[in-house]
């Protein structure tokens, strides 16, 4: 029995061993496969990061022209419209001299021009006027204007001197200010001033 017994323990050894064998072959190529799914994992991280940085950079290369193309558009927008500016200064700076030269010839003129000591009368000559159309000219004398017309335009220009608004001296004599300005401008004429 002593065998029997001796053969039992060796064969349930035996079998412990055979079992214990399988299960570290089991546990190797589970091994092995966490081995290779890792690998693999970091295979497919390494893909995807490679894929997003390309992406990125061609995103930022597209961007980058873009950009570019806008500020060329913006450069070349503002030398036109530099060149336009200086073009447009010349041709006023031109006229401006045109309008000296003729200032100056004005005043030349001006200062060569005899000054009469008195003014001559005016003739009250009589106007032709086709009044019908028929070509027939008809003879219509020259008229002075009213005398009440006179005392108002002295009446708003001695107002103004006065130192009166414009709305004032409509109130006070019924006139209305287009009048009134037209009175005083015709009052005092002011000469030619160039803009500086």
């Amino acid at each position: 029995m002593t065998d029997a017994l001796l053969i039992l323990a060796l064969l349930g050894l035996a079998w412990a061993l055979v079992g214990g064998l399988v299960l570290m072959q089991r546990l190797r190529s589970v091994e092995r496969l966490l081995h290779q799914e890792r690998a693999d994992t970091a295979t497919r991280l390494e893909a995807l990061e490679s894929l997003a940085r390309d992406r990125w950079l061609s995103e930022a290369a597209s961007l980058g022209d873009q950009v570019t193309a806008m500020i060329q558009a913006l450069q070349e927008a503002a030398s036109q419209s530099a060149g336009e500016a200086a073009q447009r200064r010349a041709e006023l700076t031109a006229l401006l001299e045109q309008a000296d030269q003729r200032l100056a010839a004005l005043r030349g003129a001006l200062a060569a021009a005899p000054v009469p000591t008195a003014l001559p009368a005016r003739p009250r000559a009589a106007r032709r006027l086709d009044v019908a159309g028929t070509g027939a000219p008809a003879i219509r004398p020259e008229t002075a204007p009213a005398p009440a017309a006179v005392a108002r335009h002295r009446e708003v220009r001695r107002l103004a001197a006065d130192g009166l608004s414009t709305a004032d001296i409509a109130r006070r004599t019924g006139l209305g200010i287009a009048e009134i300005d037209l009175v005083l401008r015709l009052a005092r004429p002011e000469p030619l001033q160039r803009l500086a």
